[in-house]
């Protein structure tokens, strides 16, 4: 029964494939593309858990402080939406969590009409799903994630798929270094950029004094 089941899902996964690049045409990056050029940025963390958010923040702190005009879009959850209460970085948070995220749907066509030129996933799996939200959210746009073992097969979800191979460094310098692989910074990316940070409300500070 295993094997023929994995026969089934095996032809099924084909012809889905099939499908979908007669659909999706994300030609690969040709250059790496000035920082300046984008006027929007959507990034999606690798998870949503609290700590997942703040792996990401290094981003988009580096991001405005070379491009302060370029718009920031971030999924978060219900989890960690509230680290970027305080954080003027984040122009847009959209809460969505994924395929059983039924009741954020909406969150996603409002981040559509957004209009991101650049979508940044930080997932390590679910790389189908992600690739179906990146496309529409920014048909566009340029897509990009990380490093995959089937970088094949989701190369028509994304433009650019990362160099570096996943859990081989921590995350907050795994997701700097592949979006500098696409993006040119400047001036480049330092060492002590990568070092997470949460921007603390000041009604809080004020509460623990």
């Amino acid at each position: 029964i295993s094997r023929v089941r994995r026969m089934v899902e095996g032809a099924v996964r084909h012809l889905l494939y099939a499908f979908l690049r007669a659909i999706f045409h994300n030609a690969p990056l040709g250059r790496r593309i000035p920082l300046k050029e984008f006027r929007s940025i959507l990034i999606i963390p690798f998870g949503g858990a609290i700590g997942d958010l703040i792996a990401a923040t290094p981003i988009w702190h580096a991001i405005k402080r070379r491009a302060p005009d370029c718009r920031i879009g971030v999924f978060t959850s219900n989890r960690n939406e509230s680290l970027l209460a305080a954080d003027s970085d984040v122009d847009e948070t959209y809460r969505f969590t994924g395929r059983r995220d039924w009741r954020h749907w909406r969150e996603l066509r409002r981040a559509r009409r957004a209009g991101y030129e650049l979508v940044l996933n930080l997932h390590f799996t679910h790389q189908t799903d992600y690739g179906l939200f990146s496309n529409y959210v920014a048909p566009k746009g340029i897509k990009i994630t990380g490093s995959h073992l089937r970088r094949e097969l989701y190369g028509l979800f994304f433009n650019h798929i990362g160099r570096r191979d996943r859990h081989t460094t921590n995350l907050p310098h795994f997701s700097m270094e592949l979006i500098e692989e696409a993006v040119i910074f400047d001036p480049p990316l330092t060492l002590s950029e990568c070092w997470p940070s949460i921007v603390i409300p000041k009604r809080s500070e004020a509460a623990i004094h």
